[in-house]
């Protein structure tokens, strides 16, 4: 009786092994099945990438001439920049004299003619300051002269500067000079930065 019990504790060690050889072979099994799946899924990724390069490649290609074309047009852009900004300077100085003499002519009162008309800039960071000349047959027309310039939208600090009596041949005439402020044509002080 002692052989029978030894031969089927042996019978259930071989089972017990083979039960868990399967498993570890289960195991290593479902292991790699794990690693094929996933060194395929990175090889598919590595051509979709190579395949995404090889595109980008022949798109750069295709657009380089564009591309030089507007560093070239940047870069010219670049150059006449300082000419553009002086040359929109001077229309918008152009657009407000044409203004200001368009409301001297409209605003002139019949009694009174402008001699005279300057323009003086000493300091650039003050505005131009435009003086009118004239004569007038009184004081009257010198006033409401005066009060038509303070209507300009691009004079201000309208200013009465002397009215003088003169006698032209056997007419007594009025000589006048106004001082005005052209808006807009100082320039800005550049800001000094504290250390």
């Amino acid at each position: 009786m002692p052989l029978i019990n030894l031969i089927q504790e042996q019978r259930l060690a071989i089972k017990r092994d083979e039960r868990s050889a399967r498993t570890y072979f289960a195991v290593f099994a479902g292991a790699a099945g794990g690693a094929i799946c996933v060194f395929g899924f990175l090889a598919f990724a590595c051509e979709t990438a190579k395949a995404s390069e090889s595109k980008l490649n022949a798109t750069r290609q295709t657009i380089a001439p564009m591309m030089k074309a507007i560093e070239v047009n940047e870069q010219d852009e670049s150059a006449l920049k300082p000419r553009l900004e002086t040359l929109g300077n001077a229309q918008t100085t152009t657009e407000r004299w044409a203004r200001i003499l368009k409301h001297l002519s409209e605003q002139t009162p019949h009694e009174s003619w402008l001699t005279a008309m300057r323009a003086t800039s000493n300091d650039p960071s003050k505005p131009i300051v435009a003086s009118f000349e004239g004569l007038a047959t009184s004081q009257a027309p010198i006033s409401e002269f005066l009060f038509r310039l303070e209507n300009s939208t691009d004079l201000d600090n309208v200013q009465l500067k002397y009215t003088q009596e003169k006698e032209l041949g056997a007419v007594k005439q009025t000589q006048f000079q106004i001082d005005a402020e052209v808006v807009h044509t100082s320039e800005a002080k550049p800001v000094e930065q504290k250390s």
